[in-house]
């Protein structure tokens, strides 16, 4: 076995992935340079901030990881079975299964049979495959594996609409341009993670993502690991470690976490994450409590979840 020592500057787990109340959120974002409060004092404890917010595919590595290692028994989840788009400056409910699929209101008959097809093939339907009037046959997908999804979903000949939901709500894409290959791989996660633990193919913790670093403290600590908060470390020019309380340590392993930057010197150009936290004062419409919504780059410049 490794001893293990985990260092973090704040008073708090998680750092930069922490679920906050308010007031720590606030303490928490003020080193950024655009920053502003307008209010919500107020109300204050009623919420907690996700500083990083982020879902989990019911079956993805980091599920069966925490289930084999038993780190599960100290999360709670739920799933997240509904799931929104914007279409026609609307919000409406994305069809997840085939009873949804065939009573969508807003897909077209022929939609509704090409996306169920779609559903079938990434999941190798044998049976659809071997259909000689499929018009989703393998052959026609291993020709358009390394281009742009979205001119395999043209070929298919799928609805603007159709394809909206599949790239930005089902393989939960930020961009059209990812490749076929790609995609067909993401819409696959999504499908498969359907109906293992409800209806929806993502996870929420109960009380945010900060329960995951919470989580996976709590466990290493039952086999010894150290976790000391208000303490910051520095990797030295001969390889040893600073800590902030003026020790310093030797170490095989040196692993720090990912910070945000505000620094345009480090920006290609083509990709860029931000981050908006939103208190409605009243439920999404046609949602549950729970829900999952994309605006696709159509309404703004850039997709947004």
């Amino acid at each position: 076995g490794k001893k293990v020592l985990n260092v973090d500057p704040n008073d708090y787990y998680g750092d930069d992935h922490a679920t906050l109340p308010w007031a720590q959120a606030v303490e928490a974002l003020r080193h950024y340079e655009h920053f502003s409060v307008l209010g919500g004092d107020q109300l204050s404890s009623r919420f907690l901030i996700d500083l990083q917010p982020g879902l989990l595919y019911a079956r993805s590595d980091l599920v069966e990881d925490m289930i084999r290692s038993g780190t599960h028994n100290y999360l709670t989840f739920r799933a997240i079975n509904s799931y929104l788009i914007v279409i026609n400056d609307q919000i409406a409910q994305v069809p997840i299964s085939k009873p949804a699929i065939f009573q969508c209101p807003y897909l077209t008959r022929p939609d509704k049979r090409r996306l169920m097809k779609l559903m079938h093939l990434v999941l190798s339907d044998d049976r659809l495959n071997d259909a000689p009037s499929n018009a989703l046959d393998v052959k026609q997908l291993e020709l358009y594996e390394h281009r742009p999804f979205i001119e395999y979903l043209d070929e298919l000949q799928l609805s603007p609409i159709a394809k909206d939901i599949i790239i930005y709500s089902l393989c939960l894409s930020d961009s059209p341009d990812i490749s076929t290959s790609s995609g067909m791989q993401a819409l696959k996660k999504f499908v498969n993670s359907l109906g293992r633990f409800d209806i929806g193919a993502l996870l929420y913790p109960v009380y945010g993502t900060g329960d995951f670093p919470q989580a996976f403290a709590r466990f290493a600590a039952v086999f010894g690991t150290t976790y000391l908060l208000r303490t910051s470390a520095s990797l030295e020019p001969d390889d040893s470690i600073l800590l902030s309380t003026s020790q310093r340590i030797t170490c095989d392993v040196f692993v720090r976490n990912g910070e945000p930057s505000d620094d345009d010197a480090h920006n290609d150009g083509k990709n860029k994450l931000s981050r908006c936290v939103c208190v409605c004062s009243k439920p999404i419409e046609c949602s549950d409590p729970l829900s999952f919504l994309v605006i696709p780059p159509g309404v703004f410049k850039n997709a947004i979840k």
